[in-house]
């Protein structure tokens, strides 16, 4: 069973940061390679945690940085031998920082948009326009 390069390298690092716009499959993704034990920062996730249930806006967003920021030095520091980290930025500089600071190997996902648009759909029953507009704004700064 020959693995891709990507996969391998999945497999030997650290921390894996997979990106991509909403509705790409950043979390079915990590679902379907990550082992049980291994912690995952889903923005999201934490966010409808925190709030519960409630989308994210405003001045929690700083306070979600700071948290994913913290969640980041410490995998660093600890004794995990692998972990998770879910983002959709676009920016190819927050990238790099992953990957020099903590040692990130990015996993890009280039979902269509409109399927990305369908995905939302299916899961929510409607993809509403400020995700759409979320969804195009990711591919627009994405392609310079």
């Amino acid at each position: 069973n020959r693995k891709t390069a990507q996969e391998q390298t999945v497999q030997q690092a650290k921390l894996i940061c997979v990106v991509g716009p909403p509705g790409a499959g950043k979390t079915t993704y990590v679902h379907k390679h990550r082992f049980p034990g291994e912690p995952v920062w889903d923005l999201d996730a934490v966010a409808l945690a925190l709030l519960c249930g409630e989308e994210a806006r405003g001045n929690i967003l700083g306070v979600l940085q700071s948290l994913a920021i913290t969640y980041l030095d410490t995998i660093a520091r600890s004794e995990i031998t692998r972990a998770w980290f879910i983002s959709t930025s676009p920016s190819q500089s927050d990238w790099e920082r992953w990957r020099q600071r903590w040692g990130g190997h990015v996993v890009l996902l280039t979902t269509d948009p409109l399927e990305c648009q369908r995905r939302i759909q299916e899961r929510d029953g409607h993809c509403p326009d400020d995700i759409r507009d979320k969804i195009n704004r990711w591919w627009k700064e994405w392609r310079g």
